[in-house]
């Protein structure tokens, strides 16, 4: 059986024999649809193929997308997305959890590896304060997911735009920096030290954090076979 991912790098691969006509119709639709992360992957990955095949075979025959298609791409892929089967609310948390693994992770690794080269300059606090880290964690966590649902918001209002508002993205990448670096001000501000202190060396935060990746890619494989 033909893997979900597999059927992303085959439809990467037959979009090349698009014309830069058809090409550009499809990828905004492609966008939009794909920015519904709600529907069962699987099921999107799979009608996207069908889409893509179709218009293949239309432009054989000298037929544009918007002739196959129609005038109108976001409506006819509101119509399909209507149609669709949403997610197995299993695979959606199995996402989220995939996805605070992999933050977490990169988070840990960040730690281990600012502790490790400062630990060569000077001696550095190795103590992980449980409160701090907990109020961190959070609010990580929370920037995340607005930082996600803002972007994704952006990609559905503009998927179809003739000139794509890049603004409009950095826009969104920039305010989200500045809140996440504030966040992160305000908390070693007010949350400095706070709460029972254990010892959490640099070199273990950096095998943690390995540890926690290594959890997400085997979650996100289990997500896929169970897709």
């Amino acid at each position: 059986m033909v893997t979900t991912k597999e059927l992303i790098q085959e439809n990467n691969e037959k979009r090349e024999q698009l014309t830069e006509e058809n090409e550009q119709y499809y990828t905004n639709m492609l966008v939009y649809i794909r920015s519904k992360f709600l529907l069962s992957e699987r099921a999107t990955e799979e009608l996207l193929m069908e889409m893509l095949e179709h218009l293949l075979e239309g432009q054989k025959d000298g037929k544009s997308a918007e002739n196959i298609f129609g005038g109108d791409p976001r409506a006819y892929a509101d119509e399909v997305i209507a149609q669709m089967p949403k997610e197995k609310k299993k695979n959606q948390l199995l996402f989220g959890i995939q996805l605070i693994f992999s933050v977490l992770g990169w988070m840990v690794i960040a730690r281990g590896a600012i502790l490790g080269v400062l630990s060569f300059i000077k001696p550095v606090d190795e103590h992980l304060y449980l409160a701090s880290t907990a109020a961190m964690v959070a609010a990580v966590l929370m920037m995340t997911a607005v930082g996600v649902l803002l972007l994704i918001n952006v990609v559905n209002k503009t998927a179809f735009e003739e000139k794509k508002s890049t603004w409009k993205v950095a826009i969104v990448g920039g305010v989200s920096g500045v809140l996440v670096f504030g966040l992160f001000m305000g908390i070693a501000f007010f949350f400095k030290e706070r709460g029972p202190a254990i010892e959490f060396p640099w070199v273990a935060s950096l095998l943690v954090g390995f540890v926690m990746l290594l959890l997400s890619q085997w979650i996100a494989r289990k997500n896929e076979a169970t897709a």
